[in-house]
């Protein structure tokens, strides 16, 4: 479904198992981070977005590198690996799910469990690049820092916001309220009935909002 999104909690004890003590307080800041730093700020390097942009950099620097090694020829000694290839590199975010999804294509019907098993599923969650992402992030960011009504999307966001009949005001909006708008699910109004008679209730409540009017 394109207007909605099904999240699925999986307990995963083997994972768990093997997570380091700063792993586990890595996690849990995940899920309650503090809202401000000490310097009132409200940047956090133990977040899932900073953990995916140091990774994408990494993962980059290693790929120029070894194109800069095919072009001169050599192999450096921290390319090589004990069995004599160049040594793969590992993304810090590994444990994360991956964001991209195409929804068009079949293999992404159905569950992908997760091949290295540091994850429950290695499938992703958004029909967009890893780029558009950031940047619609980064644009939400921006204008809910500066309140500023009148929100102008950029041309190459329109499309993804377009998709699920949002407009820039209201996707803002969603943003900012969306702890207050939904509690136990989150969807359409079309959506919420729909789940509603799956689980046998009468319906979820919502807070106001114009995307549930």
């Amino acid at each position: 479904m394109v207007n909605h999104v099904h999240v699925i909690l999986r307990n995963r004890p083997d994972v768990v198992a093997g997570w380091s003590d700063e792993e586990v307080a890595q996690r849990w800041w995940q899920l309650f981070p503090l809202r401000k730093n000490k310097d009132k700020t409200e940047e956090s390097q133990y977040t899932s977005v900073y953990e995916r942009v140091q990774a994408e950099k990494g993962s980059r620097k290693d790929k120029a590198r070894a194109k800069v090694r095919k072009r001169q020829g050599s192999r450096s000694r921290s390319g090589v690996a004990a069995g004599g290839g160049q040594a793969t590199y590992v993304r810090g975010d590994d444990w994360l799910t991956p964001v991209t999804m195409d929804e068009r294509s079949a293999a992404y019907r159905g569950s992908m469990p997760s091949k290295t098993g540091k994850r429950a599923s290695d499938k992703g969650f958004l029909g967009m690049s890893f780029d558009l992402y950031l940047k619609l992030l980064d644009w939400t960011g921006r204008q809910i820092r500066r309140d500023n009504k009148k929100v102008r999307i950029p041309s190459d966001l329109a499309p993804i916001l377009a998709r699920v009949g949002l407009s820039g005001e209201l996707w803002c909006d969603l943003v900012k309220r969306f702890g207050k708008i939904f509690k136990r699910v989150a969807g359409t109004p079309e959506s919420l009935a729909q789940e509603a008679i799956i689980r046998g209730q009468s319906g979820y409540r919502t807070g106001g909002s114009p995307l549930l009017a």
